[in-house]
This record gives structure tokens, C-alpha cells and sequence, in this order.
């Protein structure tokens, strides 16, 4: 298995995603959370098996939820691009880059 790495502004997704389910829902997230962590474990496992996303990234649409993961299958690692929110605009995270190592 890859590890994989969440990028700043995948991880203020991620977080804007939890606080939203978390005051729309009543939730505490945790559910949300948990399928975000298994979407996470499952790209680590077969990065490849993800559908191109364009601009040298790949994306899982996740079931149950208007989410969807975009990430770049690197060499030595996943980096997770976004935590995309599938109502808004596509590709609105193909300008963010990981860090150079």
C-alpha cells in the first residue's frame, strides 16, 4: 500500500466538509469522517484503478455521498489533491500542486 498525503487545501475540504455535515445534519461527522478514511485506505491500496480526472489526476466518486477524491498517483506516494464537493464546479482544484520533495 501507497501512503498517502492530504494537501492543505484537501485537508480544509475535508474539514469544511465534516463542519457542514456536522451543522446541516446534526452529525457529529464521524460517519462522514469514516468514509473519507476508508476512500483514503482504498486509493492507497490501488491507485491505478481510479479513472483519470484530468490534469494528471485520477478520482474516486465516492457512493452515498456528493463527494468525490482527486489525487496524483506519484512513485512513492498518493497526494490527495481534493476533497471535492461534487456540486461545485469541476476541476476547481486543478491548479493546486504537491510540494516539491
Amino acid at each position: 500500500m501507497k501512503p498517502y498525503v492530504i494537501g492543505d487545501q484537501a485537508e480544509q475540504d475535508l474539514i469544511d466538509a465534516l463542519v457542514y455535515d456536522a451543522l446541516y445534519w446534526g452529525d457529529s461527522g464521524c460517519e462522514l469522517h469514516a468514509v473519507f478514511l476508508a476512500a483514503f485506505e482504498r486509493i492507497g491500496r490501488s491507485p491505478g484503478a481510479f479513472p483519470s480526472a484530468g490534469y494528471g489526476n485520477r478520482m474516486l466518486i465516492l457512493q452515498g455521498v456528493p463527494f468525490a477524491i482527486v489525487y496524483l498517483d506519484q512513485p512513492h506516494r498518493v497526494w490527495i489533491t481534493a476533497v471535492a464537493n461534487t456540486n461545485r464546479r469541476y476541476g476547481y482544484w486543478r491548479l493546486r500542486k504537491p510540494p516539491r520533495d
